[in-house]
């Protein structure tokens, strides 16, 4: 043992220390090298100065190929990238004293990257770069329907909870989006947290009841996107009350901004509230009251058993009425109203026969204002509710088979023209915009007039009608009773180029249809037939359907300027529907009544103001 530690101790005598001399590198230890006769320690490997030129130092980055680009001397180089995940090696080109590459990072996981070059083996100075490929995570906070499902002109809020972990949201991109309308952009409310107003009626909606689907997107400062998707329940039933109180409703609604006016079967005409359907009051008429009121100065209806009412619109209190006809004249025909004299008259035909001297007049038309109820002319009759032209003429259809042009000057009639029918024309005329006259006979026969009486061109639908023709887009509509709708050109200024194409079809499913279809000023047709609430496009496409509560009657859809319609029932039901319609097509009459408030005047403005 002694022996060993002095053999080991003479050995290392011979070894010389850092500055020792020395012949060679084997005569050297402890690390140090032969260096101008004595052993010292090499010096440390030499730095290589580099210059980043990109990425910059502590960067963010979206990810894909990545340039890289530097400065250094030397001859060959090369970037070793690495994260807590891996590493991977990138070389690099060199062009005199600079050298530049490609970091595909479009597979590497995100996070923290270190970017270490080494030239000709040398490391140098690093980078530290941040990927980031994750958008911000987006969770939506969906509002809950008081009564389980939202209306189609509600506007809702819908919010959301936004977050991006890498490098940040970019403040401006939130934003709801949905089918049909432009991206809502949203409003910050707290420091995660996202406001967006939705209005319902915007999003495409092709049913009477479902879920809308929606989507929120969201961006971080590098573009990476994030979202999340939902649906909220809407129903295109905005309210539903039994105005008619069991019984049928055949009027159709008469509108103002307020309020919407119905005459029912129990004998009264109603006042409701249009926003909630809640019944603001009611006056009773004898008879059932099936025509359609109308709002001028004051609502005007009339009865069955011959009573005309003038009521004041806000509390249902009657201004003027018309006691001597009652019993004697009998009207399923709607009140038209036009200035004459600066006073407000109203129009309507008779549907019974009265006697005259010594003979029996069936039918004819009224005239009665504040002044006075005793006008009277004998032409038409039957339920052919008058239309009265811009100028003043009152045409209207009757059981005489024709159709008469009137004037009503000095408290009379008189007739400028008459045109014979093939059958009854109790069907309500409608007039062009051009001053043409469409009229339409029980028959299906179609007749179009001129303002002087000439024919212009005569059509047939080959169906019984019971329902008015409308007019919308210089097209006429005509709903024949089993079912079949078939559009007639007319003589009618062409409205404007992009105008829909109306096409025949057969509506399955339905007959006896006797309510006028609405035009919207989007093309689509409202038909109420059989059991259902039908919105057709243009081209024949069944769009959605409600379904009534009881069968549709000879009421006629009244679509309002806002796109909302009232419908009654064979129930008493009234119905607020919204459509899809920004209010009343061009063109024309498009609706039953020409307008909002049923004036039956072409002169009279389709929105109630």
């Amino acid at each position: 043992m002694l022996r060993s530690i002095l053999i080991w101790a003479l050995a290392s005598a011979c070894v010389p220390h850092p500055g020792g001399q020395c012949a060679g590198d084997s005569a050297c230890g402890y690390g140090t090298t032969c260096q101008r006769g004595l052993c010292e320690r090499p010096p440390p490997a030499a730095v290589p100065d580099v210059t980043w030129l990109s990425p910059g130092d502590g960067s963010w980055h979206a990810g894909g190929a990545l340039a890289l680009s530097l400065i250094a001397n030397g001859s060959s180089a090369r970037v070793v990238a690495k994260s807590a995940s891996g590493s991977i090696a990138i070389p690099l080109l060199r062009s005199g004293n600079a050298f530049s590459g490609q970091f595909d990072a479009s597979g590497l996981a995100d996070g923290d990257w270190t970017l270490s070059p080494e030239i000709d083996g040398l490391r140098g100075a690093a980078r530290l770069i941040h990927l980031d490929r994750v958008g911000p995570a987006v969770e939506l906070i969906l509002p809950v329907a008081p009564e389980g499902v939202f209306r189609r002109n509600q506007t809702i809020e819908i919010r959301a909870r936004i977050q991006d972990r890498g490098v940040g949201l970019d403040p401006g991109t939130p934003v709801l989006s949905a089918q049909g309308i432009a991206p809502i952009p949203g409003r910050r409310v707290s420091a995660l947290e996202w406001s967006f107003s939705l209005p319902l009626s915007g999003p495409v909606f092709l049913a009477a009841q479902g879920p809308v689907g929606l989507r929120v997107l969201a961006a971080d400062r590098l573009g990476n996107q994030g979202g999340a998707e939902g649906q909220v329940p809407v129903t295109r039933l905005l309210w539903s009350t039994n105005a008619g109180r069991g019984l049928p409703i055949r009027s159709s609604a008469a509108l103002d901004p307020a309020h919407i006016y119905l005459g029912i079967d129990a004998g009264a005409v109603v006042a409701l509230d249009r926003a909630t359907g809640v019944m603001l009051w009611s006056h009773a008429l004898q008879g059932p009251v099936s025509a359609s009121p109308a709002r001028g100065q004051f609502v005007y209806a009339a009865s069955e058993a011959g009573e005309l009412a003038a009521l004041d619109p806000n509390t249902g209190e009657p201004r003027w009425s018309c006691p001597g006809w009652v019993g004697v004249l009998q009207f399923r025909s709607s009140p038209a109203i036009a200035q004459v004299g600066g006073v407000e008259q109203i129009f309507l035909a008779n549907s019974s026969a009265i006697q005259q001297g010594n003979a029996t007049v069936q039918g004819g038309i009224v005239a009665a204002s504040a002044l006075g109820c005793s006008a009277w002319g004998a032409f038409g009759g039957g339920r052919s509710s008058p239309a009265i032209a811009a100028d003043g003429t009152i045409f209207v259809g009757g059981l005489d088979f024709r159709l008469h042009a009137l004037r009503f000057d000095g408290g009379a009639f008189s007739e400028r023209w008459s045109a014979p029918a093939k059958d009854d024309t109790s069907l309500s005329p409608a007039l062009a915009d051009g001053g043409a006259v469409l009229a339409a006979d029980a028959d299906g026969n179609l007749l179009w007039l001129s303002p002087s009486g000439a024919v212009l061109s005569r059509g047939a639908l080959g169906e019984k009608l019971l329902a008015s023709p409308v007019l919308a887009f210089s097209s006429a509509i005509v709903m024949g009773r089993d079912g079949s709708l078939a559009p007639f050109g007319g003589p009618g200024p062409v409205i404007n180029q992009a105008a829909p194409s109306y096409v025949a079809q057969q509506l399955p499913g339905a007959g006896g249809i006797s309510a006028t279809p609405a035009a919207g000023q989007d093309g689509t047709l409202y038909v109420a037939a059989g059991r259902t609430l039908r919105a057709l496009a243009p081209g024949g496409a069944l769009l959605w359907e409600v379904t009534l509560p009881g069968a549709a009657t000879d009421s006629s859809p009244a679509l309002a300027c806002d796109g909302t319609l009232y419908i009654g029932d064979g129930l008493g039901n009234l119905l607020a529907i919204a459509t899809d319609s920004a209010g009343l097509a061009p063109g024309g009459w498009p609706k039953f009544r020409h307008d909002e408030r049923n004036s039956g005047n072409a002169a009279s403005s389709l929105c109630a103001n």
